[in-house]
């Protein structure tokens, strides 16, 4: 059996950054990259206006129907099928982010302790 390379501090800060800032923000120098800059800032713009609309509009919505939960303005919306629906892809994303930071975690403590 081999032995285990252990990651260097470089890796382990740059691992700890990327479960803070999102690997969405890490991810927009290489998009830039690809489609070049004046394309990649439109379309950061363009993104960035989409965003904000929705928001607006959910939150609109919550006060039309005087819901402020997310999940009770989709049952609210879609029925009770809208608030599963809703409900599990919360908790995907809940369980994805709690393992991605175990694994950084787990990168990074052990640098840090010399283990």
């Amino acid at each position: 059996s081999r032995p285990v390379k252990k990651a260097g501090m470089p890796y382990a800060v740059a691992n700890f950054l990327n479960s803070i800032v999102g690997a969405g923000i890490i991810g927009i120098p290489f998009a830039l990259k690809e489609c070049g800059l004046v394309a990649g800032l439109l379309l950061l713009t363009w993104v960035g206006y989409l965003t904000s609309q929705s928001v607006q509009m959910i939150v609109e919505m919550g006060r039309d129907l005087n819901v402020m939960d997310y999940e009770k303005l989709a049952e609210k919306i879609f029925g009770r099928k809208g608030y599963t629906t809703i409900s599990i892809f919360m908790l995907i994303l809940a369980f994805g982010a709690m393992v991605a930071y175990c694994v950084v975690i787990g990168d990074i403590i052990p640098e840090i302790l010399g283990i």
